[in-house]
């Protein structure tokens, strides 16, 4: 059931990243690692990760991914020429961004549900 409702809010995200950042989707292997949802939460819009500063998106990758420099600065890239895309074919609305965030916040909360679960299941052994 708690990943039912996951799964659900896993749609809902990217069925509004589809519509506002639509490029964003291939960046990552999996729309809900913490990389992408820790970006998607301080960016959100295509235009909040251009006016961003360089570093602190190659920071926020580099210590949530743990994969280096290269692979940070390689991921910048992507997002930013994704971001350039979907101001051209995306479409976001304020009540897009609003939604993203919403449902980031409810597929960490079932996150930490789960693993609570997990954690309880496993001092059980």
């Amino acid at each position: 059931m708690l990943m039912d409702n996951r799964s659900a809010y896993v749609n809902k995200l990217q069925g509004e990243l589809h519509m506002a950042f639509p490029q964003y989707l291939g960046i990552f292997s999996k729309v809900t690692t913490n990389t992408s949802l820790t970006l998607l939460e301080t960016y959100t819009s295509p235009d909040a990760f251009i006016e961003a500063d360089k570093q602190e998106i190659v920071d926020v990758i580099k210590s949530t991914a743990r994969f280096g420099l290269t692979y940070a600065n390689n991921k910048y890239h992507a997002i930013i020429q994704a971001a350039h895309e979907a101001q051209a074919f995306g479409y976001i609305i304020d009540s897009n961004i609003r939604r993203i965030r919403l449902y980031i916040s409810f597929i960490r909360k079932y996150d930490v549900k789960v693993q609570s679960k997990l954690t309880l299941l496993s001092h059980r052994k």
